[in-house]
């Protein structure tokens, strides 16, 4: 038995909270409610749709790690998600933390995207990064910094 080699370094997406039934024009979705409710930080309901995009950069890790990859996929996104969604109450309160710390208000939220990360998702073999988030930037190889020159001027 041979596993099928997965598509690396190519941008896929998933649909969570809809389904495409024609591409269209017009295009036609379907409402998908398992994981398309969601309270926001002032206890209301919304009906969200979003596409998760991700990319496969090791297909031993992608095969072996993780025994229900798009589901895995698919929790951590659902799990960002609703942290994003949920906090959105919290905001006033994350600007009193970065003046009182001298913090950038941004770092803190991405400080806490990052530990919902680690806590849904096993070490090493899996993060979900949605491509519109701005914290994005910072977990690209153009964002790691240059070797500083030991050399003295």
């Amino acid at each position: 038995m041979t596993a099928d080699k997965p598509p690396i370094d190519r941008i896929q997406k998933m649909e969570i909270g809809f389904k495409t039934i024609r591409v269209g024009p017009p295009a036609v979705y379907q409402n998908i409610e398992e994981g398309s409710l969601m309270l926001t930080g002032d206890i209301n309901i919304v009906d969200l749709w979003f596409i998760v995009q991700y990319r496969i950069k090791d297909a031993k890790a992608y095969l072996f790690n993780i025994k229900h990859v798009k589901r895995a996929i698919k929790d951590a996104a659902e799990a960002a998600m609703r942290q994003t969604i949920g906090d959105r109450g919290v905001d006033e309160a994350t600007k009193i933390y970065a003046q009182a710390y001298e913090q950038d208000p941004n770092f803190f939220n991405f400080l806490k995207t990052l530990e919902t990360y680690q806590q849904i998702l096993p070490k090493k073999t899996l993060v979900v990064v949605p491509l519109e988030s701005k914290f994005f930037k910072y977990l690209t190889p153009e964002a790691v910094p240059e070797k500083a020159s030991s050399k003295k001027p």
